[in-house]
């Protein structure tokens, strides 16, 4: 089962920074977008370009966009098109507390990594695995097989220097057995930067070979307009989330008809913007203008002095 995400997420936001179009509207006139620095051309469904149809969102995107995917545009011609994001969940979640262990959601994979013997102790195993911004990681799956049940630490260190440490978010601890070697955790998704996940895994089971990361199933769907190519645009960090009333009105489907995606290009319309010169005053310049106010001040007071006395 999915669960629909809103796609505003703020409400108070004028009109000029969240666009809407009606329930029966599916596009409107494309805005300037040469801020968007990224762009990846839609592939419809063979036959069927002017079907509805969705997208299945990869790690890519997310490591390009902005927190949130709040840049993300979608355009046919001069037209942006709306559309609505569908989210895999397991149908039996309630929407709180932890999940199933046996989470029947969609998952993609996000990238392997190899477990070794840690360097340190051999009674332990280790994967370490860049992580690229903003990507969401929901769950990792060890990859082998094991008799006895293991414990499992999870942490994301940010790759910048002077960076504080990952919040406490992002580390987690989890047990797993026979039978349950995939766990939910929360990684990444509030990471601004490039991060190292590391897992360790005790005790050293030889059976276990690599661990992958995997993110919920996410699609982008909408409905074009016409038989032009469709791009996805964004790299726009200043960029406002955007609420479509195609998103509410959307009614996901089990078996979507899916477009595919071409890799990340720079979006021909894309211009740096130019950032505005800022001055920047050092305390003997501060105090050098200082002086001079207090001098002119001082020669304006001495002139009317000497006016009156005329």
């Amino acid at each position: 089962m999915k669960r629909l995400l809103p796609i505003a997420l703020v409400l108070g936001c004028l009109v000029q920074a969240c666009p809407q179009t009606s329930g029966s509207e599916t596009a409107t006139t494309a805005g300037p977008l040469w801020r968007e620095r990224w762009q990846r051309v839609l592939t419809p469904p063979a036959g069927l370009p002017r079907a509805e149809q969705c997208v299945v969102l990869d790690a890519d995107v997310f490591a390009h966009a902005a927190p949130g995917l709040r840049d993300v545009r979608l355009l046919q011609g001069n037209r942006e098109l709306a559309y609505a994001i569908d989210e895999s969940h397991d149908a039996r979640e309630t929407g709180s507390g932890p999940l199933p262990l046996d989470d029947r959601s969609i998952f993609d994979t996000v990238g392997v990594a190899p477990l070794g013997v840690s360097s340190d102790t051999g009674a332990r195993l280790r994967a370490t695995f860049l992580l690229p911004p903003h990507v969401p990681v929901e769950r990792i799956t060890l990859r082998g097989a094991t008799a006895a049940p293991l414990q499992v630490h999870v942490s994301a260190t940010p790759q910048v220097p002077f960076q504080a440490a990952a919040p406490e978010s992002e580390i987690v601890h989890l047990e797993a057995a026979p039978g349950r070697l995939s766990l939910p955790v929360t990684l990444g998704a509030n990471l601004q930067n490039l991060a190292a996940v590391a897992v360790v895994v005790a005790p050293a089971v030889p059976q276990l070979q690599s661990v992958a990361f995997e993110m919920r199933r996410r699609e982008i769907c909408f409905q074009p307009i016409s038989t032009e190519p469709v791009r996805m645009v964004f790299g726009d960090d200043a960029a406002q989330p955007v609420h479509y009333e195609y998103a509410a009105h959307y009614k996901p489907t089990g078996t979507p008809l899916l477009a595919t995606m071409g890799p990340v290009e720079t979006n021909a319309e894309y211009r740096q913007p130019v950032q505005a010169k800022t001055f920047a005053f050092s305390m003997k310049d501060r105090l050098g203008v200082a002086m001079g106010l207090c001098v002119g001040m001082l020669i304006v007071t001495m002139g009317a002095l000497i006016g009156m006395r005329r």
